[in-house]
């Protein structure tokens, strides 16, 4: 496990540059609808340039770039790293406070459309990437950033489009849309966009009901009854129903409206669009209106269907039909999956507050990894009000914490939480650089500094390595044979460690050069055995070491 104090400290180190990063994605107006895509993708790919991190663009149409960036070692986990690009549009600029692309920072708070919805979590996943790469950061797997282009028009051509098309896969999701910092988001409600149709028969308004047949009277009956799927039951287990109730609550914190907590486990309903008709004095021979009505966990979007059906048979009315557009599944990822644990323990330790798993009632891109099994969570900076409204905002306190979660959570999920870390200091490492330079000879040569004889035989197999001072009997330590186990005659120390992993570490210091190795963190088993010599040895003849640590950080080292 990676050092997380050292990586917070970092971010904390670096902030300016976060927030800067943060400012500039606000000041391009990258708003959907229309889809104005091309400079904030330009600027984007300049940033992965100066990081030097891979990256591919790819046009599913010639409007809807997406940016698949990777970094790391191909073979091993895959943890995707999503966000959208696109902001919804300001509407009417007289009641906004604030230019909404000003981007400006000032007294705790970062101001502009998109600052929490999501800007501010796409620059913070942006900017963790660089420090790992910055730091030539050793990962033990893969992350893949995928920055879309359409989230806010429904993900066609972004993510449904990569997944669905087999263009990324991975073992887990992050996506960075607004959730607040005590809360993250493992599941979402389905969608059903409704369109009823209603046809009848025209003739002089003068003579209704007598004479034609109005379309829109037989639009209302159904629509009258339409609100009846708000009273579906919903069934689920008892996990579910855990994270529901905290879903409730998290709702009665950030919506102000009374019972407004049942948008969690409750369908909702509302008719966003009526029209039909021609003129006053004309009976209509048509009718539409178009109902948004969102699903929880625990009820089918087949079940709202034949609920529709049943609600227009019993409206006894003729020539009305339904269609669907959006249409999609309430999904879930379970609330103890390893990529929820891990990211509930980063922010523990950051914000000192346990991680609050809630329900969106609405919907995401979450849903497309979802629906292909990957795990998929969401966390992000929020300030709820302004999110789709005028005036939005995002806490810098916010971005800067939840880029270390980021951070950490990209750490552990590749690279594993495993055994606390080993620090080993500057000055331990400088000790370990100088046996390095004195090594140098062929197997067979002896080298001595600071009291620790290295045997280059050993590292063949069958030499001795002897660490002490003058004789053996200084530490009571003496390593023999290569990857055997180690036994001190004089006490009985057994030390499951492989010295040769010691000696091809040195080596490829000099191969590598010091720059890189400072600047990452080395991985190195059997440096838990080094650690404990430098520092003066085991506490007492006879201890274990029966299963060394994975990961040595070099305190201090990064970023010098």
């Amino acid at each position: 496990m990676f050092d997380h104090n050292h990586f917070s400290a970092l971010v904390e180190q670096h902030k300016d540059e976060l927030l800067q990063l943060c400012s500039d994605l606000i000041k391009i107006p990258s708003v959907n609808p229309p889809g104005e895509m091309e400079a904030i993708t330009s600027f984007i790919c300049g940033y992965l340039d100066k990081r030097g991190i891979s990256y591919e663009v790819l046009r599913p149409t010639p409007t809807t770039p997406n940016i698949v960036a990777t970094l790391g070692r191909k073979g091993g986990r895959r943890l995707i790293l999503n966000g959208h690009a696109d902001v919804v549009p300001p509407g009417n600029l007289e009641k906004w406070d604030f230019d909404p692309f000003c981007g400006d920072i000032r007294d705790g708070t970062i101001f502009g459309r998109g600052a929490s919805d999501m800007k501010c979590g796409l620059a913070g996943l942006l900017f963790a990437m660089g420090l790992l790469a910055d730091g030539k950061v050793p990962l033990d797997g893969e992350l893949v950033l995928t920055v879309v282009p359409d989230e806010e028009v429904s993900g066609s051509w972004g993510t449904k489009w990569l997944v669905e098309s087999g263009t990324i896969r991975g073992d887990a999701c992050l996506i960075a849309e607004p959730s607040g910092y005590f809360n993250c988001e493992i599941g979402q409600k389905g969608c059903c966009w409704l369109k009823l149709s209603a046809t009848g028969t025209p003739a002089h308004g003068s003579l209704a009901p007598f004479v034609g047949d109005n379309a829109i009277e037989k639009l209302l009956r159904v629509l009258s009854g339409i609100t009846q799927l708000r009273s579906i039951p919903a069934r689920y287990d008892e996990q579910i129903a855990r994270v529901m109730e905290d879903s409730k609550n998290n709702a009665r914190r950030r919506l102000s409206a009374k019972g407004a907590a049942h948008v969690i486990n409750h369908c909702t309903v509302n008719i966003g669009k009526i029209s039909g008709g021609t003129k006053i004095n004309m009976v209509p021979d048509y009718a539409e209106a178009e109902v948004d009505i969102r699903v929880p966990l625990g009820i089918s979007t087949l079940t709202v269907e034949e609920e529709i059906c049943r609600i227009i048979r019993e409206a006894g009315v003729s020539g009305v039909e339904y269609s669907f557009g959006w249409r999609s599944e309430p999904n879930n990822t379970p609330r103890t999956a390893e990529i929820v644990e891990i990211l509930a323990k980063n922010v523990q330790e950051i914000w000192n507050e346990p991680l609050t798993r809630t329900y969106q009632w609405a919907s995401s891109d979450a849903r497309f990894f979802r629906y292909e099994g990957i795990p998929t969570l969401q966390y992000g900076p929020s300030t709820a009000a302004g999110i789709h409204s005028y005036n939005e905002t995002a806490e810098v306190l916010d971005v800067v914490n939840i880029t270390k979660v980021y951070i950490c959570t990209m750490l552990d999920y590749l690279n594993g939480t495993g055994e606390p870390v080993i620090a080993v200091g500057f000055n331990d490492f400088i000790i370990i650089f100088s046996i390095v330079m004195s090594v140098g000879g062929e197997p067979g040569e002896v080298s001595e500094v600071a009291g620790v004889v290295f045997d280059g035989d050993s590292f063949e197999g069958g030499g001795v390595v002897d660490i002490g001072g003058n004789d053996d009997s200084a530490l009571g330590v003496e390593l023999s044979g290569v990857g055997s186990g180690v036994e001190d005659t004089s006490g009985g120390v057994d030390v499951s460690s492989a010295v040769e992993v010691v000696f091809f570490f040195v080596i490829e210091l000099v191969r590598e050069g010091v720059r890189d190795i400072l600047t990452g963190v080395i991985d190195v088993g059997a440096l838990h055995l080094v650690k404990n010599i430098f520092d003066g040895g085991p506490s007492g003849v006879g201890n274990s070491f029966e299963k060394p640590v994975a990961e040595v950080e070099v305190e201090g080292a990064a970023f010098l």
